[in-house]
């Protein structure tokens, strides 16, 4: 089945494709798409499209930056999407996308995240035509974050290398469980229950052939 709802896109790029399913109220599998596209020439975007009939059709493409759509390098993304219900009725799903921003040494790692809503309610936060679908609530960057740890280095340790910009890329993205209490980092006295974990392969602590493997649990 065809995903995207820009049939000129036949002729272009659309890459790097990630898929979730979640149940909407006894419904169809409501499918999940998130992709890399290229539509733009030299300014990828990410677009995730959701389809209410089990995967048969799918609705708007939805940016993940609505204001700067089409002038980013969005690239490989990574797509989880989680379902609660709310007041017994009402059921939603979290949508969390993480991918690389940037080329080379401008390349990071951010996160957003989208609430749809089973059966639909009234969004006037949506910008249009997206007032009836679902829309994303700001950028967060990942990488760049870092606190001390017991970490023990290894004998003879290699030469410590500075932090420094340089390439972050490699998103992979997992739902935290609901009931799972985890405080906002090592030192911080404020818990969550939501949210994902991201893992990426870093170089801003290293070279530029050797990398790193971080991990970060971000929430909305």
């Amino acid at each position: 089945y065809f995903v995207t709802d820009d049939p000129q896109m036949r002729s272009q790029n659309q890459v790097n494709p990630s898929v979730a399913v979640q149940d909407a109220a006894g419904g169809e599998d409501v499918v999940y798409v998130a992709w890399e596209d290229w539509r733009v020439p030299d300014h990828p975007e990410i677009y995730v499209a959701q389809s209410l009939d089990g995967g048969v059709t799918f609705g708007l493409d939805v940016p993940v930056d609505i204001p700067t759509a089409g002038t980013s390098y969005r690239v490989e993304p990574s797509l989880e999407v989680g379902s609660f219900t709310n007041l017994g009725s009402i059921v939603k799903h979290d949508i969390h996308v993480a991918w690389q921003q940037g080329a080379g040494d401008e390349a990071d790692v951010y996160w957003t995240y989208a609430i749809n809503t089973f059966p639909p309610l009234s969004d006037e936060d949506c910008p249009y035509p997206y007032q009836n679908s679902f829309c994303f609530n700001g950028l967060t960057k990942v990488n760049g974050f870092y606190i001390d740890s017991d970490y023990a280095l290894p004998p003879d340790p290699a030469p410590s290398w500075p932090v420094e910009p340089s390439w972050q890329g490699q998103v992979s993205l997992a739902l935290a469980y609901d009931t799972d209490l985890t405080w906002c980092h090592a030192d911080s006295t404020v818990p969550y229950r939501r949210g994902v974990f991201i893992a990426w392969s870093d170089a801003a602590s290293f070279d530029e052939w050797r990398y790193e493997l971080h991990t970060r649990r971000v929430a909305g």
